[in-house]
């Protein structure tokens, strides 16, 4: 379980939810908040041990390793768990002309999971279907996209592989004076399942994502703060059934290029982790 918070916490970019997203498309080195023509980079987490008064790397607890392109997105991902030297699960993404993402591929050790998903976008850019595939490229569903005025996604239409709709996820917000989500109610085959909080930072950085039931009874969420080179050194995360709260923080030591090198994480004041990154920069 650790081992999953650990890949959850630390990367971003491979959770596929259904969530909207802004229109406005950043780069993964945007989103991972890398500086520089990175063309790679490779993420190993320690379980920090104690040795006399000093902490120190212990075992390997995750190992993540990523090429990008040159317009700064990702086009491969490899995970390795507990030291392995063979991946566990990659993760193979191929763009148009215009970096929009036409194939994404993932390949898992138990290969029965393996699964191409295929995208078709508009003249504007914006992702209108993607079909899903299994390893012997039989089509197992399909998705369709709309979205509203400000290129949010409003409706997830998805059919299995006979065509047949099988469920709709429609959101629909509400936005602050600069555009940016504010609320979110989500209905599931148009039943209303409940609705999200988003708050901001003078940055335009998420502090708070908080989650409610149709009745407004709260059911978790997230708080985060952040350090001058934007990088999370807080987040609150409340459990939403349990109203547990657990407090994740982290440190940095950073590189002449702003970016993050070693990163010690926290959970409730104890350290549990010290991952260390080796960032390749074309000069």
């Amino acid at each position: 379980m650790q081992k999953i918070i650990f890949l959850l916490v630390t990367f971003l970019g491979l959770t596929f939810i259904t969530q909207a997203q802004p229109s406005k498309k950043k780069t993964t080195l945007e989103s991972m908040n890398l500086h520089g023509q990175v063309e790679s980079v490779r993420e190993v987490s320690y379980k920090a041990q104690k040795n006399g008064d000093n902490w120190e790397t212990g075992e390997i607890s995750g190992d993540t390793r990523i090429l990008f392109n040159d317009a700064g997105n990702r086009r491969a991902e490899a995970w390795y768990y507990g030291g392995s030297t063979s991946p566990h699960t990659r993760f193979h993404f191929t763009y148009d002309a215009d970096q929009n993402r036409i194939e994404y591929k993932y390949e898992n050790a138990d290969d029965f999971r393996n699964s191409t998903t295929k995208y078709k976008y508009d003249r504007n850019g914006e992702k209108v279907s993607s079909a899903r595939y299994d390893s012997k490229d039989k089509l197992l569903q399909t998705e369709k996209y709309t979205y509203d005025e400000n290129g949010n996604q409003i409706l997830l239409e998805r059919y299995d592989a006979d065509d047949k709709l099988i469920k709709t996820i429609k959101n629909e917000y509400e936005y602050d004076s600069k555009d940016r989500i504010i609320k979110d109610k989500i209905y599931y085959d148009d039943k209303f399942y409940g609705y999200e909080t988003y708050e901001y930072n003078t940055e335009g950085k998420m502090i708070a994502h908080m989650r409610f039931k149709p009745d407004g009874t709260a059911k978790g969420g997230d708080k985060n703060k952040y350090d001058e080179h934007e990088n999370k050194v807080e987040w609150l995360s409340i459990n939403g059934y349990s109203g547990r709260e657990t407090k994740y923080t982290y440190t940095y030591v950073y590189d002449e290029h702003k970016n993050w090198i070693e990163k010690w994480q926290y959970e409730d004041d104890k350290l549990k982790y010290i991952i260390k990154r080796t960032i390749n920069i074309k000069e």
